[in-house]
């Protein structure tokens, strides 16, 4: 019975040699290789610990990172093509990665209010590209985007894999929706912690 690549390597268990037949220039050949952990192209977040978080009028956006998953729907399906979608947008050259802090960010929820009636399942768990067509790559960068007041009475939320399909929220009522979800689910502060200490240091550099 025929199996599925990935299943025989990762069956195999660190330091152990691993025959692999390879057709390579019209010819067969056999070579040995050791397994061993590969290096991570994306961090391990335990699921136990709180992730960084920038909510604006119900949109929630999360780190991605090895352990992202799709809350109450999540399945390995899902989870998989996921992570097959961040190694595209990772492998395309669209986005450079260039700092420490630098993640692929995506729209983790969708929180039920008026203002984001109609956008559902199409953009849910989808990578953020650009924020008003700034290049997002990491979360200080979204909540950068959507803190600044360009004078653009909306915010225009673009997607990897949507290029026709975008969000556009109104600002002002925005940030108005915002502070209501707050109260309705409690929610301290619409940005994390390590979020705000970002925001709150370029605030004071650009005084």
């Amino acid at each position: 019975q025929p199996i599925d690549f990935r299943q025989a390597v990762t069956s195999k268990l660190v330091g152990e040699k691993i025959d692999l037949e390879v057709f390579r220039e019209n010819a067969t050949h056999t070579i040995t290789i050791i397994a061993e952990n590969p290096p991570r192209r994306m961090p391990h977040v335990s699921r136990e610990l709180s992730h960084a978080y920038v909510m604006f009028a119900g949109l929630v956006f999360t780190n991605f990172s090895s352990d992202s998953t799709t809350g109450s729907k999540s399945t390995y399906r899902n989870e998989y093509n996921l992570k097959q979608t961040a190694d595209l947008i990772l492998d395309s050259g669209d986005v450079k990665y260039e700092k420490i802090d630098d993640r692929l960010v995506i729209l983790n929820t969708i929180l039920p209010h008026r203002i984001t009636r109609g956008y559902g399942a199409g953009f849910a768990y989808q990578p953020i590209f650009k924020i008003n067509n700034v290049i997002m790559r990491n979360l200080n960068d979204v909540a950068a985007a959507i803190a600044e007041d360009n004078g653009n009475k909306y915010i225009r939320f673009e997607f990897f894999n949507h290029s026709s399909k975008n969000i556009f929220l109104p600002r002002a009522e925005g940030f108005a929706a915002t502070l209501e979800l707050q109260k309705k689910f409690g929610i301290i502060s619409p940005i994390s912690n390590d979020v705000k200490k970002f925001l709150d240091s370029s605030n004071k550099k650009s005084d």
